[in-house]
């Protein structure tokens, strides 16, 4: 199973494509809660949920928890950025190789915002035998996110689902406490509660619709045909007034 996942949402109509949920996790994934040093503090419970294509064609859905016990010691942060990393595995007792999930935050001295949120995953032992494109890693990401909390606050959210790449992955979070640049905060707890994480539905990179720069194009194009029909015609009535002065003559 070789290739590349083709993204068939955005090359099919809705009503052309057919879903199947081939896994599905009816309860809520198990809460993590992780720091690191003195800088991110982290609780949530993460649902991945993964279109990918079958071999005969249809497109269906694995839903995947990211692990309470995942690896967050990869994560870094400055005054400036902090980026939460987690490590995992998808099932702890088979462990191959793993996936990650980030979350980037960037301060803005007196607030900060999350500029970029990332998944890498494989097509692995995973997903169904009769998925396409075993064996290959993809990596994606957003950053349509417009939600922006004081410093010494934490972003607070019951549930909120956000989609990422061209394919639309869903990132699920439930309960979600997110704390970046928390020095001075308390160890053991959190600053004072924050707005919801919000999103931009229609990311730039996958919005539906003609781009900036075909818009720019088909109005250059229309300039230069209106300019050729107006130049034509210009120059036929000088022709014609030249012929009807030689004949007068």
């Amino acid at each position: 199973m070789t290739g590349h996942i083709e993204a068939v949402m955005l090359l099919l109509p809705l009503f052309l494509v057919t879903y199947t949920r081939v896994a599905s996790t009816p309860t809520l994934p198990q809460q993590g809660v992780w720091s690191y040093g003195q800088c991110i503090k982290m609780t949530f419970g993460a649902r991945l949920t993964i279109p990918y294509k079958l071999m005969d064609g249809r497109t269906a859905e694995l839903d995947i928890d990211v692990p309470y016990q995942a690896d967050s010691e990869s994560s870094h942060c400055n005054s400036q950025v902090a980026t939460f990393l987690l490590k995992f595995f998808p099932n702890p007792n088979q462990v191959k190789q793993h996936w990650e999930f980030s979350l980037t935050f960037k301060s803005y001295g007196d607030t900060y915002k999350i500029e970029n949120a990332t998944v890498q995953f494989v097509i692995d032992d995973h997903f169904p035998i009769t998925a396409q494109h075993g064996g290959q890693w993809y990596r994606q990401s957003t950053s349509s996110f417009n939600t922006i909390a004081a410093t010494g606050s934490y972003i607070d959210c019951e549930k909120v689902e956000y989609k990422m790449g061209i394919n639309g992955l869903t990132v699920s979070l439930f309960y979600a406490k997110m704390q970046p640049f928390s020095h001075g905060v308390p160890d053991n707890g959190y600053g004072t509660r924050g707005p919801c994480l919000t999103y931009i539905k229609e990311d730039v990179a996958t919005k539906s619709g003609p781009s900036k720069i075909a818009v720019v194009c088909t109005l250059l194009l229309i300039m230069m045909i209106v300019a050729a029909i107006v130049g034509t015609v210009f120059y036929m009535r000088k022709k014609r007034g030249h012929s009807i002065s030689y004949q007068r003559n």
